[in-house]
């Protein structure tokens, strides 16, 4: 081992164990022997370089071996956070190194369909449930409850840093539960139900069955999963709840409504239950056949049970969700003016329950999960959604496909994901600073993954040729095809070259064919040329101009172009006649002089403001080139 492999550690953000002796360690840094003096040394070396041993260097025999492990320094006191995980062997995800370091608060994965996001929320998953078995059981059965899949995770809890591998503690210590985050909290809001099937369904029916014999008390489940029908629960105790931002969503969602709370009870399972704190619990509520929102809260606090919100919604969700056993079958809220709360959009309904647990359930020890949280939420309410995830208190990974939400993130809390491989963000950020912002990272995403791609020169030809493939595509399926097509701005002609070396390269791999589409100017040509050099060397680049036919192709060779071709020249021209008619009704010098654009900007921003708006046969210019690219591209 040398001084400058232990500085790579660093570097390289090494979550790995190096395994070494002391000697090696302390000869490293050019020491012989473990003195006051030379401790103080090796030991202020290894802070900055943010590097611990296991078990420590500096006790015992000097031959002993130790594991060498990088350990970053600012590591929270008081919540959860995540810092690394690998996974290898858990369906795509294979070799996988994820980083979480530089994340905030929350970490959002970003790719398409099959890219393997809701796998890491998965394997998430069965890692934990693995780790909370072991945790409260022998270690001689570690091996049948342990997980299926290799995994390396390192997360700092209560100001302790833990790495563990393969569900062993790294230092060779027992687990027990107070390494472990206080709980797992996933939810979902689609129809997909793997992550509650494999991972949750199983410990909630060991919950249940341990509900009907326990006498006193209870522990909530280490690993909880909330779906969409619990929202009922959720708004209920969201109701009771005095936190302040509870508050203010509730006023914001409801107003000065006033609440009827009422409950639907299956009194024939009393007996099952009999003498349990959950009897105790719902017969208190009989007590009353209607409450205020005011006297439910009272009714609660009389239960000395319930101590917090957060117990108030665990017997609430134990006495209502095990339909064999339940003793609530319905809990009903309206409002004074009739309506009641299945008058809620499902968007409405999807921010109570996150409220729910982000604010009364999680603890700033738990670990949350989000799958597509944004899903049936209106664009006005994504900022505060991703508000309510950012909380400084808690830790959250969650996934995503929707651009306005994507929007409103720190990039550096997402991550890409593409076929079960986490890819850099740089490409993504340079194709959206480009873009000037409007091509957002799953439209980079989409191109980075795509085997058809277009490269054009502004963000507007994207929208044009896109508009005629949605108008074509009305009158004749094969324009369908072109749906698969992945479209990137490059900013310029000019940008040919850079284009290419920074993004376009990293393309290759995965696509069929990539075309670049260039307007018939002088810079047009030189982006033509300069891809046409490259095609000796990346046989996957294809290039052409814009034009009305294809039966002949313009002159590259040509030093001056007297009649250039722009890809506005593909509209109707009388998508423009009220600028032609407005210069035709001028007829003084003076009147001329007056306009402050050039004419072909003037009909250039008329199209960029209008061209949504257009008749169909306004882009029957485009016929040739959609039949041109369906061509290169062997649709």
């Amino acid at each position: 081992m040398t001084e400058q492999e232990l500085k790579q550690i660093k570097v390289n953000k090494q979550n790995v164990s190096i395994t070494t002796t002391k000697r090696k360690l302390i000869n490293a840094l050019r020491c012989e022997r473990r003195t006051c003096g030379n401790v103080g040394f090796i030991n202020k070396f290894l802070k900055d370089y943010e590097i611990e041993t296991y078990p420590s260097y500096i006790y015992g025999n000097i031959d002993d071996t130790i594991n060498v492990i990088y350990k970053p320094n600012n590591i929270p006191l008081s919540k959860f956070k995540l810092y690394f995980l690998s996974i290898n062997g858990y369906k795509n995800l294979n070799n996988i190194s994820i980083d979480f370091e530089n994340t905030e608060n929350y970490c959002a994965f970003i790719g398409l369909n099959g890219s393997g996001k809701s796998n890491v929320l998965e394997s998430v998953s069965a890692i934990f449930k693995s780790l909370y078995y072991i945790a409260t059981l022998d270690y001689s059965n570690s091996k049948k409850h342990g997980c299926s899949f290799s995994y390396t995770i390192c997360y700092a809890l209560d100001g302790i840093y833990y790495h563990i591998k393969d569900d062993k503690l790294l230092n060779g210590g027992k687990l027990n539960l107070t390494m472990l985050p206080k709980n797992i909290i996933a939810s979902y809001s689609g129809e997909d139900i793997r992550l509650w099937e494999n991972y949750y369904k199983p410990v909630y029916e060991n919950y249940c069955n341990e509900l009907i014999v326990e006498k006193q008390g209870f522990s909530p489940p280490f690993l909880f999963y909330v779906n969409r029908d619990q929202w009922e629960i959720a708004m209920l105790v969201l109701l009771y709840s005095e936190d302040f931002d509870v508050k203010s969503f509730i006023d914001e969602l409801i107003g000065e409504k006033q609440c009827v709370i009422s409950f639907e009870f299956v009194n024939e399972n009393f007996p099952i239950w009999e003498e349990t704190a959950t009897a105790v619990f719902v017969e208190k509520l009989k007590e009353k056949g209607k409450y205020t929102i005011n006297e439910f809260r009272d009714c609660i606090n009389t239960i000395s049970f319930i101590d917090q919100s957060s117990s108030l919604f665990y017997y609430l969700y134990r006495s209502s969700t095990d339909k064999g056993n339940r003793l609530i079958a319905k809990i009903n809220i309206s409002f004074g003016d009739g309506s009641s709360l299945e008058g809620l959009s499902e968007g409405e309904k999807r921010m109570i329950l996150i409220n729910t647990i982000i604010h009364i359930l999680a603890t700033q020890n738990s670990l949350c999960l989000f799958d597509e949280p944004d899903s049936h939420i209106h664009i006005s309410r994504k900022t505060d959604l991703i508000k309510l995830i950012n909380n400084a208190q808690k830790y959250s990974i969650l996934t995503t496909h929707s651009p306005v939400f994507l929007g409103k993130m720190d990039p550096k809390n997402i991550r890409f994901l593409d076929r079960g491989k986490i890819k850099s963000m740089d490409i993504l950020e340079q194709i959206s600073n480009i873009s000037n912002g409007e091509f957002n990272y799953i439209e980079g995403a989409f191109v980075l993954t795509s085997k058809y791609t277009i490269v054009v020169e502004g963000t507007y030809d994207i929208k044009y040729i896109k508009k005629a493939i949605e108008i074509f595509s009305n009158k004749d399926n094969k324009y369908k095809k072109l749906r698969k097509v992945a479209f990137v701005p490059m900013g310029s002609a000019d940008n040919a070259q850079s284009f290419f070396n920074d993004v376009i390269i990293n393309l290759l791999r995965v696509a069929d064919k990539i075309l670049y589409v260039f307007d018939y100017d002088q810079n047009g040509v030189r982006g033509w040329k300069k891809i046409n050099e490259l095609k000796n060397t990346h046989s996957k680049l294809e290039q052409i101009y814009y034009q009305d036919n294809y039966t002949s192709i313009y002159d590259s060779n040509s030093t001056n172009i007297t009649q250039p071709f722009y890809v506005e020249d593909l509209f109707d021209e009388n998508c423009y006649s009220c600028i032609m008619n407005c210069l035709h009704s001028k007829k003084k010098y003076k009147e001329f002089k007056v306009i402050n654009q050039k004419v072909h900007d003037m009909i250039k921003n008329e199209i960029q403001r209008k061209y949504e708006l257009f008749a169909p046969n306004y882009y029957n210019g485009f016929q040739s080139l959609l039949d041109k690219i369906l061509n290169v591209f062997s649709l």
